[in-house]
Order: C-alpha cells, then sequence, then structure tokens
C-alpha cells in the first residue's frame, strides 16, 4: 500500500508541472526559460510536451 505523500509525488505533481509547462508555452515562454522557473530541466519540458 502506498502512503498518500507517495501518491502525490509520483502521479499528482507531475501533472500539475505537465499542465503549468504547457500554459507557460503558450504564453510565449521558451523552454529554456519555462524550466528555469519550474526548477527541472530542458529534457523534462520536452518529455512534458510528448506525453
Amino acid at each position: 500500500m502506498k502512503m498518500p505523500c507517495e501518491v502525490i509525488i509520483w502521479y499528482i505533481l507531475p501533472g500539475i508541472r505537465r499542465e503549468i509547462t504547457k500554459s507557460l508555452l503558450k504564453n510565449g515562454l521558451s523552454q529554456r526559460e519555462v524550466a528555469k522557473k519550474l526548477g527541472i530541466t530542458d529534457a523534462a519540458v520536452s518529455q512534458y510536451l510528448s506525453e
């Protein structure tokens, strides 16, 4: 059985990051700027776009 914090970390937070990433990109930020603002890598931004 997974702890509630594990569920949040593995399933909920990535979905929230993905939606924020898409929104920031729609508003004209570059992938690099989005990565810096969210504290993630450029590769993670690219991966969120491909999902």
